[in-house]
C-alpha cells in the first residue's frame, strides 16, 4: 500500500498541474457519467482539485498507455453516486490528465479512510 505522505505529495503535484492545464479523456463512459450526473468539464475539474488523502483508492500504477507515466485511482462520492477517478500527471508539458471519470464498476475501498468502530 502507498503511505499517505506518498499520496499528499502526489495531490499537490496533480494539482499544481491540473491549474495549469486540465485534460478529461474523450471517452464514452466518462461523457455519459458527467451527463447523469448534471456536470460539465469544469465541474469535473473541480472535482478532481478537490480531492483528498482519504479519496485514494489505489496506485501508483504504470500507465498501459504511456511507458514511464503513472496513473493513481481516487474515488469521489457525486449525488449519491461513487464516481472513479483516474489521473496521471505529464510534465512536458505540465498538465493532468484525468483518464478516467465515471460511475464505479463495483464499490471502491479506501485504505487511508479511517475505519469506524
Amino acid at each position: 500500500m502507498t503511505a499517505r505522505h506518498q499520496v499528499i505529495l502526489f495531490l499537490i503535484m496533480m494539482k499544481n498541474a491540473a491549474a495549469n492545464q486540465f485534460v478529461l479523456t474523450h471517452r464514452r463512459k466518462n461523457l455519459a457519467t458527467l451527463a447523469t450526473l448534471g456536470l460539465d468539464l469544469g465541474d469535473a475539474k473541480e472535482r478532481v482539485m478537490g480531492l483528498t488523502p482519504e479519496d485514494y483508492v489505489e496506485g501508483p500504477d504504470p500507465d498501459d498507455k504511456r511507458p514511464g507515466d503513472e496513473v493513481w485511482v481516487f474515488g469521489l462520492e457525486i449525488g449519491g453516486q461513487e464516481v472513479y477517478v483516474k489521473v496521471c500527471v505529464l510534465s512536458e508539458p505540465l498538465l493532468c490528465t484525468c483518464i478516467s471519470f465515471h460511475l464505479a464498476d463495483r464499490p471502491l475501498k479506501y485504505p487511508l479512510r479511517a475505519r469506524a468502530r
